[in-house]
């Protein structure tokens, strides 16, 4: 009996040392991340960003701004390749440095390695500012609220708006199913015979003409009297 036992414990031991020869750690220089290109960085440029990693079964980009992470799981949008590549060409809306590392997991995700942080730089080239303004800035209800657009310099599209309502504690409520407007890239007008008495706030961005440039917002306050 004692003999059947030494002999269990034996090749539980056995066991042990191969499983652990078998979990090794991986290390972080078996993730590479290669940008192309890493300098003379504009707002918005598509980047080639390609990750190596033989044998992984999960990679992501990882952006760090200072203060906040993005994690951008690659399997989302494309797969390896043959030689164990993931690429993905994509934008950013960093602007000034950014900080980006790829990480592979090579156990369907259960762990991940961390490969080296390399720092890009996004310029600006400037602002795709425009002009709202509206028609008046009080209006009774059942008449429309008319906004109007111009200067529009670098901008391709002026967005629908964001419609909030100003509460009693001054606090904007957002209305996400508001619908009750029309919009062209010259104006925008709303139906007010659905609207209680308040004020109401619109808020516009620019979709930029060309890369390098930044969105711009305006906002345009109208109050709706009874």
């Amino acid at each position: 009996m004692k003999k059947s036992v030494g002999i269990l414990l034996a090749l539980l031991l056995v066991m042990l040392c191969f499983g652990a020869a078998g979990e090794a750690e991986v290390s972080s220089d078996a993730v590479t991340l290669t940008v192309n290109p890493n300098t003379g960085l504009l707002l918005y440029q598509n980047v080639a960003y390609i990750v190596h990693a033989k044998g992984a079964t999960n990679a992501a980009l990882v952006f760090w701004d200072g203060e906040y992470e993005d994690v951008i799981y690659l399997d989302e949008y494309t797969e390896p390749d043959e030689y164990d590549t993931w690429f993905l060409a994509w934008s950013t809306y960093y602007r000034g440095e950014v900080g980006v590392y790829a990480k592979a997991s090579f156990d369907n995700g259960a762990t991940w390695v961390s490969g080296e942080m390399q720092t890009l730089n996004f310029e600006v080239k400037g602002e795709a500012s425009f002009e709202a303004a509206a028609d008046a800035d009080v209006v009774a209800r059942g008449e429309p609220i008319v906004i109007r657009f111009s200067g529009m310099d670098g901008t391709f599209l002026i967005s629908c708006p964001a419609v909030y309502k100003v509460m009693e504690d001054e606090e904007a409520v957002y209305l996400p199913d508001f619908q009750d407007f029309m919009m062209t890239q010259d104006e925008m007008t709303c139906e007010t015979e659905n609207l209680e008495a308040g004020t109401y706030v619109f808020e516009f961005f620019s979709q930029p003409a060309e890369i390098g440039y930044a969105e711009f917002r305006v906002v345009v306050e109208v109050t709706v009297t009874e």
